[in-house]
Parts: C-alpha cells; structure tokens; sequence
C-alpha cells in the first residue's frame, strides 16, 4: 500500500506472525523486550509561553515563580537521582536535550558524554513549538543551530530528534533530514522503528509510547502512581509474550525528571527498574543501539 492515511511519509505495515523474519530487530545478544528510557532534560525559560496549551508548561500568568522553580528541580536533584541509578544499574538510556538547558549541565557533562548512552537534540526549549515555522530553510536553519549548540557544548554524536512535546510544522521532518539527521523519536505507530520518508532524504522513527509518559499518565491524566508503574510492568510482560510470534519489541518509557524524579516517586520508580534490570529477555537500549539493530 503506497499511500497510509493522507500522507505519504511512510506506509502501511502489517504486523502478522509469518512476517516474524521481516520484523526481527538484531541485538548483540539476545533480547525479548528492549526498554528505551528517553529522559527529556528541559528548560523552561519564564517568559516564553507556546502559542496553544501544551501539557507541562508554565501555564499561570508571568511571572510563573511557582512552576518555574518546580521544573528546575529537574536540573538539579532529579537529574541527578536518575543518572545515579543509571550508573548503579550499568543500564543505557538516551537523554533528550533542548538547548537552552545547557548553561545548567555542567555537572552532568561526564554522564551525558557516556557511551553507553545518547543524546538526542531536543529543540531550543520547553515552549519553542515548531508550529510556528512556515519556511523550510528558516527551520533547517534553527535546527541546525541546535545541533551545533549540542555538540559544541557536549562533543558526542547526535543523529536523532524530538520535537518540543512532539510538535511539527509541515516542514519539520525535511528540515530534520536536511540537517543530516538519521532518527526522529515523535512517533508511535508501534512497538518497531518504521522508516520515514521526506523529500530531504530518508529518517528512522523510533518508538515513542506516549500512553506510557510519566508526564501523560502522572500530570495530566493524574493516574495513582502504583497504578501507573503497575501498567508498566504488564506491559514489559505482554511484550515478552508478543515476542515469540513476532520478534523483539520496543517499549521506549518518556521520563520528565520533574516528575518522575520527585522523592515520593523516585523510589518506587528505582525499584521497577531494577526488577526489569534482573529480568531474563530484557534489556535497556539507547538510541544508538536501536538504530543499529535495525
């Protein structure tokens, strides 16, 4: 099928057991359920509002003190507690960085420069929508700025993008691939990467489980947190049991560390990962590992 929906970015794929072959992602070892946690380090910048409502930002009249202050725990103890735990566990994840928050990171340029992790380009900031491009080359163009900014600052390589809370122009994925990007983390068609088409060149989209973001199910559906880490934990489950008549599977976990990160969440939190972490089948991917086991 050529064309899927009304767009022709990518097409239409069946997920049936005798295409387990087609399907199969390829692991250094092997691997039922890969768990990709994508931690979104954001910066709030107080007098920047997005141009609709968007979940999670400063969202009370400026001066937003309260809201502020609160997202910045995120660049201070929470950070911290996940990178820690990270370290602790030996396990990767990807961290998706907007640009405005790296005055804040010195403290953790050792860890964001780990190999066994990735940084993804995040955008300028929390509430810098790409909505509001309506020129190909002027978006090719900030995102570039971006990319320069990361990895002058950070000296890593950066092949993959999201979009500040999954926002596009009708421009975004060809400025993405004009920018010599390979990955782009906004979509969930489902638990596999899918290739995406754009008139700059080909992309990767890799999953992004929106329905299993702290910052869907905790802020705004305001889901009890037993419940939702309860969610999670069947989910791990079910994939193990898909995986045997359709190959591996992805579960990528958004995890804002405002949220997540908050002592009364934290520790409950640690705990599912090391219960994941002790699982036989399961393992932590970043994003570099997915884009070579395709």
């Amino acid at each position: 099928m050529k064309r899927y929906a009304d767009h022709d970015w990518f097409t239409f794929r069946a997920l049936r057991p005798d295409r387990h072959a087609e399907l199969a992602l390829r692991w250094p070892a092997p691997c039922q359920v890969a768990i990709h946690l994508a931690v979104c380090v954001q910066a709030f910048v107080l007098g920047a509002k997005p141009p609709f409502a968007v979940p999670g930002m400063l969202d009370r009249p400026y001066p937003d003190l309260s809201n502020w202050t609160q997202r910045k725990t995120a660049l201070r103890e929470g950070l911290a507690r996940l990178i820690d735990l990270f370290d602790d566990l030996a396990i990767s994840a990807s961290f998706v960085v907007e640009a405005e928050a790296l005055d804040e990171l010195q403290a953790f340029l050792p860890a964001l420069r780990n190999p066994r992790h990735s940084v993804v380009a995040g955008g300028v900031h929390a509430a810098a929508l790409h909505s509001a491009f309506e020129d190909l080359s002027a978006e090719t163009q900030a995102v570039n700025e971006v990319l320069n900014r990361l990895r002058s600052a950070l000296n890593v390589p950066i092949s993959a993008w999201r979009s500040p809370s999954g926002v596009y122009s009708r421009h975004t994925l060809d400025a993405l691939a004009a920018s010599g990007l390979q990955a782009v983390l906004d979509f969930n068609n489902d638990e596999l990467p899918f290739a995406v088409e754009t008139r700059s060149g080909s992309l990767l989209a890799l999953p992004w489980q929106h329905f299993a973001s702290d910052l869907h199910c905790l802020f705004v559906c305001k889901q009890p947190l037993q419940d939702y880490l309860n969610d999670l934990a069947q989910g791990v489950q079910w994939l193990k049991v898909e995986s045997a008549r359709a190959g591996p599977r992805i579960m990528t976990l958004p995890i804002h560390p405002w949220i997540m990160a908050a002592p009364h969440r934290f520790r409950p939190f640690a705990q599912m990962l090391r219960q994941w972490a002790a699982m036989d089948g399961v393992a932590f991917v970043d994003v570099g590992q997915m884009q070579a086991a395709v």
